[in-house]
């Protein structure tokens, strides 16, 4: 098992007390209405709490940060299947994806490569991958200067 990041416990712990408060506030009412006991009270408090503490080594994942590159798609390349004018559909990575052109981009044409910039939901971003000139001499960059 993985160390636990406090900020990560902290999030959880954060997060558990609004249903706590929703918790106390029924069983205070139970008493109220039905006269239950303070032991039977408080003895459900406890499990309760028992319960996010059991759960939490299975959940902790899911209040982790994200890791630093936000979608695992940017700075792939792809195929272009239609004409991406704004949008269409690309090939990258060997599965189809709805993709848009980055705003202030030029279309795309069918069959031409692109890169991928962002991911907004399942629509990919993307750039036509510029085309590597052939009139360049060994051992120059793309804009021309030596390396």
């Amino acid at each position: 098992m993985k160390p636990t990041n406090s900020r990560t416990l902290a999030k959880y712990i954060l997060l558990q007390i609004p249903d706590l408060a929703l918790l106390v506030i029924i069983l205070v009412l139970l008493r109220k209405w039905f006269g239950i006991s303070r032991m039977l009270t408080g003895i459900l408090i406890v499990f309760w709490i028992l319960k996010d503490i059991l759960l939490y080594p299975l959940l902790r994942r899911a209040y982790e940060g994200r890791p630093s590159k936000s979608h695992p798609m940017i700075g792939e390349k792809g195929i272009a299947r239609d004409r991406l004018d704004p949008e269409g559909y690309a090939w990258v990575r060997g599965e189809l994806w709805r993709a848009r052109v980055a705003q202030g981009s030029a279309p795309v044409e069918p069959g031409r490569p692109l890169i991928v910039q962002d991911a907004r939901g399942l629509t990919l971003e993307v750039i036509a991958d510029p085309p590597a000139r052939a009139d360049r001499s060994p051992g120059t960059t793309r804009s021309g200067f030596k390396r």
